[in-house]
């Protein structure tokens, strides 16, 4: 490959890169401001879809699924404060969802799963026992039942998630590359380099799928 070729293909990746990332920061900054509306507006349980969809939009570094995830533990704090327990539920259960859902090899919002969890299993308890459906079951027995549930919830394998990783670079990486080496000016396959890009953009995107499949 050719340096002005390579730098070509290194500088369309990198625009690639830049355009998912931008459109990624700008969704999560604009379901944030959708959800501060609706809270706004008292349309709380918008504002919970909002704020969980701002936290799924997330890029290291990016404040906004940040600032979500402050909105809907403050609102399951300011629900369970005045006695709507069914709210704070809700939050909390979208809180946790957020946070599962932006899980990979790291989890960015880790520092919070194991607070939101016992507060899930301790108000679910409540709950329970407040609609009469405790089975005569006391309520530290209930929360430790809920807390054992919400406990068999798997986190992502690390190696799966890192194929996913790789594998969808790769893809993307091997695609670009049969695109540029694999087919001359007029479009015709040149052997043996489009036979090679070509098993190796297809090998990356088979990581991608299993690597999500089981991860």
């Amino acid at each position: 490959m050719t340096r002005s070729r390579a730098l070509l293909v290194s500088g369309t990746l990198a625009l690639v890169l830049l355009v998912v990332c931008a459109r990624v920061w700008f969704s999560a900054r604009d379901e944030l401001a959708e959800g501060i509306a609706a809270e706004g507006a008292g349309q709380l349980d918008g504002a919970l879809e909002h704020y969980q969809y701002a936290m799924r939009w997330y890029t290291p570094g990016a404040s906004a699924p940040v600032e979500a995830a402050d909105a809907l533990e403050r609102l399951a704090t300011a629900a369970e404060a005045r006695g709507d327990r069914v709210f704070a539920l809700a939050a909390l259960r979208r809180l946790r969802g957020g946070i599962r859902a932006t899980r990979s090899f790291y989890v960015p919002f880790g520092d919070r799963q194991a607070a939101v969890d016992v507060r899930l299993a301790r108000l679910s308890a409540e709950e329970q026992l407040a609609q009469g459906l405790g089975r005569g079951a006391t309520r530290d027995e209930l929360v430790a039942e809920h807390g054992r549930l919400l406990a068999l919830d798997p986190t992502p394998q690390t190696g799966w998630a890192l194929a996913a990783t790789g594998g969808f670079a790769l893809w993307i990486a091997a695609g670009f590359l049969f695109l540029f080496r694999g087919l001359d000016a007029r479009l015709k396959l040149v052997q043996p380099a489009a036979r090679r890009w070509s098993a190796a953009s297809a090998v990356g995107f088979s990581l991608w799928v299993f690597g999500l499949w089981f991860a």
